[in-house]
């Protein structure tokens, strides 16, 4: 009696089972993860290594550190179909990528502070008249000693020399005297005195007397500080992105030829339109000394307004000399402006 014929037992588990085209299509998958992980890695490299020479380059740097999403995604990939290669390249690329806001240079570590704090809330409001009615509200609630506003309209600076409570509690002010000025406004608790701008040298270039303009000495409790405030142009055309890079290089004249002659602390604050891993970070460095208040991880920043936390732009920063420290910095809610408010405390 002849058996029946029994169909052949397929271990699936076993790799050699899978056949031609199976042990093929894995393969092909772990050569596009790792094709899309060596693309992505060296648009991270050269962005950051070319950011300076034009502002294609510069604007892909500022957003360097989104890129740990795709890279992110990609492990995910990799794990599930295990290609082990691909997955620990994804992860050290996506490490490289955040890189800037795991250790940034010359940055310091937000820290506790056991001795006696000032505070300071920056704004970019657009314009917006509403926006500063509500980041009025902000500044009843949370009392900072220091106030920078930039893009201030006329409307808006109307307001602020009509509201006789906001005298009481800012009795000191920087507010631009003539439309020429750049609209921004520094507002202050305690004693502040604006920096003589006709005591700056012969031959001192427009754009570091504009920032001599928005320049003051504060007297606060924990000591006397050089306070000023900018606006640096967003890189949206190749004019506007060299434009933003010379102020910056003209504020690096400022602190270097009058703001060390007072021998006092250094804090500016203001909307920079760049992120940690964009070119005007390192040339804020370079050019003024100044080092940036610490960035949380993941990123919290404040532009747009409208975005997640993840994705949000840290544009509006504080930067300081070595004297001052920052405590963690305070990203708070959406006033109605593209930009969050930047409050900030330091000793």
């Amino acid at each position: 009696m002849k058996m029946p014929l029994q169909p052949p037992l397929i271990h699936w588990g076993d790799a050699a089972s899978l056949g031609p085209s199976r042990r093929s299509g894995r393969f092909a998958v772990g050569m596009l993860l790792i094709w899309a992980i060596v693309s992505l890695l060296a648009l991270i490299v050269i962005s950051r290594s070319l950011a300076g020479f034009h502002v294609a380059f510069d604007v892909i740097a500022n957003i360097n550190y989104f890129l740990g999403i795709p890279l992110l995604a990609i492990a995910l990939v990799a794990a599930c179909t295990r290609q082990w290669l691909a997955l620990a390249g994804a992860l050290v690329a996506a490490v490289i990528s955040a890189a800037p806001l795991l250790s940034p240079t010359g940055q310091r570590a937000a820290r506790p502070f056991a001795v006696p704090t000032a505070s300071v809330l920056h704004c970019n409001i657009r314009g917006s008249l509403s926006a500063w009615e509500s980041l009025r509200v902000i500044m009843d609630a949370r009392q900072p000693d220091l106030v920078s506003v930039v893009e201030v309209s006329e409307a808006v600076i109307e307001q602020i020399r009509a509201d006789e409570r906001l005298l009481m509690d800012y009795p000191h002010r920087v507010l631009p005297r003539h439309r020429k000025e750049w609209p921004q406004v520094l507002l202050s608790r305690h004693p502040m005195q604006p920096l003589p701008v006709a005591a700056a040298k012969p031959g001192t270039r427009m754009l570091s007397l504009f920032s001599l303009y928005r320049s003051a000495v504060v007297s606060l409790p924990i000591g006397d500080i050089i306070f000023s405030t900018e606006h640096v142009p967003s890189p949206r055309t190749s004019a506007s992105w060299k434009m933003g890079n010379e102020q910056i290089v003209a504020l690096g004249h400022v602190v270097r030829d009058h703001y060390r002659r007072f021998d006092l602390p250094v804090l500016v604050t203001g909307d920079f339109n760049s992120s940690p891993t964009g070119y005007r970070d390192g040339l804020m460095r370079s050019a003024t000394g100044l080092l940036p208040n610490p960035e949380s991880f993941p990123p919290r920043g404040t532009w747009p307004s409208l975005f997640p936390p993840f994705l949000r732009l840290p544009l509006d920063r504080a930067w300081a000399s070595e004297q001052i420290s920052f405590g963690a910095g305070e990203v708070l809610t959406d006033i109605g402006s593209d930009h969050r408010p930047l409050l900030m405390r330091f000793s």
